[in-house]
C-alpha cells in the first residue's frame, strides 16, 4: 500500500522494527519466486500484461529469469550459496549477510528501472522501502501484488517491501526514510541524486549508491553491419524511448562520408520497418512538439535530416564533429570517424555506455583510448540496455552485502 498522510514516519518505524522473515528462505527458494512472476507476467492474459509492455516489460522479464539471476548472483558474490550458508571462495572460508534496509529513490522518467535494484534486495535478504515521486504513478505495487500471489515465498518478499510516495521537497521525510535505511540507492537526474547524496547519515555503516545522470553513444563499421544488426541498432534507439542512461543518441560510424550515407539509408530503412511493430511507442504531445520544433530549426540552419512523416524517428546527418546533442525522442546523431581519437574531445563527461559492432583490433583500440573518459560499458549492438554487471562502474549486490571471513583452528 503507497503511503501519503502524516504517519509517514510511524509507518516506517514500524516497518523496520518487523522482523525480516527473507533470512528464514534459501536463495534458490527466493530465486524460484521470482522465476515464476517473471512466467505470471509473461502471460498475455495476465492483467499487468498490455499496461506495462509498453514500459519495458520485455526487459524485466528477462532479467526476471532464473538463468539470469544465477548469473548475476555468481558473479557478483562468487557463489550461490555464501547469503545462506559458510562457503569456500579461492580457499577463504566465508559468508555474507544482508545489510539491512535498503532505500531506493527512484526516478520517474523510467517507472520499472527501479525494480533491478528492489529485485537485488530482496535476492540478498534485505528488506527495501521504496520511494516515488507524489507526481508519478505507482508501478512498483502492482508487481509486488503480483508477486504475492505466486507462493508463499512470493508472498514474503512482497511484505518485506514499503512504498511510499511524497514530494522530493518534503525534507523531514526524506530525512525519516534516510534514517531507516543502512543502504541508500538513488536513481535519477542530477538535482535529485544531488539532494539524496545530502541527506545526513546517522551511522557510518550507511551504503550510499548514486545511479546519476549518464549519456550514451555507439560505434559501428558498416562492413560488419547486416539487417538483422540495424534492427537492433534502432530497437536500442527506440527501447525506454531514449529516457535511460544505456540509450544511444549518438552513432559514430568507422569510414568517410559515403560510409554515413550508406549507414544513414540503412537506419532509415530499420526504423521504418520498427515503426510497423504495436510495440513502437507513441510520442507524448509535448515531446511531439519539441522533436517537430528541433527538425524546423535544424533545416533552417541547412542540415541534413531523414525523418518520419510522423514524429516517429529522426536521424541528424552531420558533415563534421562537433558539440554532441541529446535531443531524444528517437533522434539520432550521425558523425563519421577515420580516427577513434577524434571523437574524445567531444564525449561527455557521464559517458555511460558504448554500444559496438566493430572487429576486435578496432574494437581494442577504442577502449585504449576512450576507458578514461568516464565510459563504463562497451556492450554489442542490441545489448546496450542488457543489466549487467558491473553497472555504472558498480557491482550492486557485493554492496548489499556484508561479508564474514571465517578462520578455522
Amino acid at each position: 500500500m503507497v503511503i501519503t498522510d502524516d504517519a509517514l514516519e510511524r509507518d516506517i518505524a514500524a516497518f523496520v522494527s518487523n522482523e525480516n522473515r527473507l533470512q528464514t528462505f534459501s536463495y534458490r527458494e527466493i530465486r524460484d519466486a521470482l522465476h515464476s512472476l517473471s512466467v505470471a507476467l509473461s502471460s498475455r492474459r495476465h492483467p499487468l500484461y498490455e499496461q506495462y509492455r509498453p514500459l519495458g516489460l520485455a526487459f524485466l522479464l528477462s532479467f526476471l529469469s532464473s538463468c539470469n539471476l544465477d548469473k548475476l548472483v555468481k558473479f557478483s558474490l562468487r557463489s550461490l550459496e555464501a547469503i545462506d550458508r559458510i562457503v569456500s571462495i579461492e580457499g577463504t572460508r566465508c559468508c555474507c549477510i544482508p545489510r539491512g534496509v535498503v532505500g531506493h529513490w527512484i526516478a520517474g522518467n523510467v517507472p520499472l528501472l527501479g525494480l533491478l535494484s528492489l529485485i537485488q534486495a530482496m535476492l540478498t535478504k534485505n528488506r527495501s522501502i521504496v520511494k516515488i515521486s507524489s507526481r508519478q504513478k505507482d508501478y512498483i505495487s502492482p508487481v509486488l501484488d503480483a508477486l504475492a500471489t505466486v507462493s508463499d515465498v512470493g508472498r514474503a518478499l512482497a511484505s518485506s517491501v514499503k512504498v511510499v510516495q511524497f514530494s522530493g521537497s518534503e525534507q523531514e521525510a526524506n530525512l525519516a526514510m534516510a534514517e531507516a535505511c543502512t543502504v541508500r540507492i538513488a536513481w535519477g537526474g542530477e538535482e535529485a541524486v544531488r539532494s539524496i547524496k545530502a541527506l545526513p547519515s546517522y551511522s557510518d555503516d550507511v551504503e550510499t549508491v548514486v545511479f546519476g545522470p549518464k549519456l550514451s553513444v555507439a560505434v559501428i563499421d558498416h562492413a560488419l553491419m547486416n539487417e538483422e544488426r540495424y534492427d537492433k541498432l534502432v530497437a536500442d534507439v527506440i527501447l525506454f524511448n531514449q529516457n535511460i542512461c544505456s540509450s544511444p543518441h549518438t552513432l559514430f560510424v568507422k569510414g568517410d562520408k559515403k560510409a554515413l550515407l550508406r549507414v544513414t539509408i540503412c537506419i532509415k530503412e530499420a526504423f521504418d520497418r520498427a515503426t510497423t511493430s504495436p510495440d513502437f511507442p507513441k510520442s507524448e504531445p509535448h515531446e511531439a512538439i519539441d522533436i517537430l520544433t528541433y527538425r524546423a530549426l535544424q533545416w533552417m540552419e541547412g542540415e541534413a535530416l531523414h525523418a518520419s512523416k510522423g514524429t516517429e524517428w529522426t536521424i541528424h546527418t552531420h558533415d563534421q564533429l562537433g558539440l554532441l546533442s541529446w535531443q531524444g525522442a528517437r533522434t539520432l546523431q550521425l558523425y563519421s570517424v577515420k580516427d577513434w581519437a577524434v571523437p574524445l574531445r567531444y564525449l561527455p563527461h557521464n559517458l555511460q555506455t558504448v554500444s559496438h559492432c566493430l572487429n576486435r583490433h578496432d574494437l581494442d583500440e577504442l577502449i585504449n583510448l576512450w576507458k578514461y573518459s568516464g565510459v563504463t560499458r562497451f556492450p554489442r549492438i542490441g545489448n546496450a540496455h542488457h543489466y549487467t554487471q558491473p553497472w555504472d562502474g558498480v557491482i550492486l549486490l557485493d554492496r548489499l552485502v556484508k561479508w564474514l571471513y571465517i578462520e578455522d583452528q
